[in-house]
């Protein structure tokens, strides 16, 4: 009776009463999951499977070797090389102004000089490693190049052709075509005696084979543009004939040529220029009728302009 007069002992009794009729009616009662904890299942579904991810992320992460996991992936492409962008073909036209020189090694020991031009096409195309092309050229002085007291106009002609195939060894930003094919060299004497009614020409040609490299350096290249510096160097020999008006003399040729330049590309556009020699030197020949032509040697050095297309 004492304790039902106290009222927190009352107040508690009641409360534990309560207590233990809402637990007998969870116990009783079908569990209403739509009307009472819906929000709480909904938050937790949410929730949940963000968890579930993040844990197999994890795990994944833990098991998978470095070098396959994304970032080292995104890293690998970024190391990528690019594809190679290395020019495979050229054409072009070259213009040259110069002096071509004359000597004849007898026992005067004869040489000359003078004003001189050259103009030249060609063309080359490869793939990776392997092409071909050819180059065809012709060249003529002023009309003094023979000095003389008579009235005669003497001027001096040339002309080459190379047909070539293409070995291209090199990198991205070196590369050094090798080249090597037949050769067709001539050059001639015009004597043109003609206020006394008579022309005269003395002819040399040759026929043989060359080899030439070209190595070529990149001082940047891009898509758009690119600037490089090379240098040619070209060695060649064969079977030569010298004629006259009247006589055919047989002997050989050994011929050399060298360049240094530069090239700038725009696009496909092609700009160059440099320093050129040709030189062919034709052997003492075979005696005919108890005569000979002496040792005989040509060059053409000068400065030359090129504009072409490359690829």
């Amino acid at each position: 009776m004492t304790s039902l007069k106290n009222p927190l002992a009352t107040k508690w009794t009641a409360t534990s009463v309560l207590t233990l009729a809402a637990l007998t009616s969870c116990a009783t009662t079908p569990y209403d999951a739509t009307a009472t904890v819906a929000p709480y299942f909904a938050s937790r579904d949410a929730v949940v499977p963000i968890a579930s991810t993040s844990i197999t992320s994890l795990a994944s992460h833990a098991t998978t070797p470095a070098f396959a996991r994304g970032h080292f992936a995104t890293k690998s492409t970024l190391r990528e090389v690019a594809p190679d962008k290395q020019p495979r073909g050229m054409a072009f036209v070259r213009t040259a102004v110069g002096m071509e020189e004359v000597q004849v090694l007898s026992g005067t020991d004869f040489k000359n000089d003078t004003d001189a031009g050259m103009l030249e096409i060609a063309f080359e195309g490869t793939g990776k490693v392997m092409g071909g092309g050819l180059r065809f050229g012709a060249r003529a002085t002023d009309d003094d190049f023979l000095e003389s007291s008579a009235a005669v106009d003497t001027q001096g002609e040339g002309a080459h052709f190379f047909g070539h195939l293409t070995i291209r060894p090199g990198g991205r930003r070196f590369r050094m075509p090798i080249r090597i094919g037949p050769e067709i060299l001539a050059n001639a004497f015009l004597l043109d005696a003609s206020p006394f009614g008579s022309i005269a020409e003395l002819d040399f040609v040759s026929v043989g084979g060359a080899v030439e490299i070209e190595p070529e350096f990149d001082i940047f290249r891009s898509e758009r543009s690119a600037l490089s510096i090379y240098g040619r160097a070209h060695v060649g020999a064969g079977v030569a004939q010298i004629s006259s008006d009247t006589t055919d003399y047989d002997t050989d040729s050994t011929n050399i040529g060298a360049e240094l330049g530069v090239r700038w590309q725009l696009k496909k556009f092609l700009l160059s220029g440099g320093y050129m020699l040709k030189r062919t030197e034709y052997a003492e020949s075979d005696p005919e009728n108890f005569a000979t032509i002496q040792e005989t040697i040509w060059q053409f050095e000068g400065f030359f302009l090129t504009l072409g297309v490359r690829w």
